[in-house]
């Protein structure tokens, strides 16, 4: 679902008043499948990706951005490979940021982590978008669930993850956050959005 995915994120960051002007930080962007058309969409040096693999990055740079002449406005100093959510090395401030399906497979504590490294490189007002397996209010959250549409089996204590509504609040405690639970946001694996708006 690379495609559909990809236009799914551009559309919903849209919809959520992305300008061309803006600084956007693209955690997890792997390939550049949403990339391609936020990169597209906004004003040159505008975008900013950071992955845990070196190999995704330069593969999406060399055959998904300069076929299309897209590296010529994503300079490669605007990617970072790193495993600790390091926004701050840029030296800039975002408007807004995503994660998709990054924790997914993660758990809490690298959720935690990532909201506290992220606060100081974020605009006040900026938000972080990120999306989750949310376990139902009536499921067991300690057992696995099965998430319908998509048919993907998650669990609390192994990848892929789930979370519980209460977990993002408690994840956002003593940081300058508000969290926003959107959910449904027609993901066709039924991932959840969540918000965590930068408090000033």
């Amino acid at each position: 679902m690379w495609e559909e995915i990809g236009q799914l994120q551009f559309e919903f960051l849209k919809s959520r008043n992305l300008q061309p002007h803006h600084k956007l930080l693209d955690l997890g962007c792997g390939c550049f499948r949403a990339g391609v058309h936020l990169i597209d969409y906004l004003q040159s040096g505008q975008y900013f990706g950071i992955d845990i693999s070196q190999e995704l990055l330069d593969a999406g740079y060399a055959k998904e951005l300069t076929p299309l002449g897209l590296d010529k406005k994503l300079p490669p100093t605007n990617l970072l490979c790193s495993l600790d959510f390091e926004a701050e090395r840029f030296g800039v401030r975002f408007d807004m940021a995503i994660a998709q399906s990054v924790f997914t497979h993660l758990s809490f504590n690298h959720l935690r982590q990532c909201l506290a490294r992220l606060a100081p490189a974020m605009n006040a007002g900026a938000v972080f978008y990120i999306t989750a397996f949310i376990c139902p209010a009536e499921k067991d959250a300690t057992c696995p669930i099965k998430h319908d549409p998509g048919g993907i089996v998650t669990s609390p204590v192994s990848d892929p993850f789930h979370y519980q509504s209460d977990d993002f609040q408690y994840a956002a405690k003593g940081l300058p956050w508000r969290v926003e639970v959107i959910g449904n946001w027609d993901h066709p694996r039924n991932q959840s959005m969540v918000a965590f708006h930068r408090l000033s």
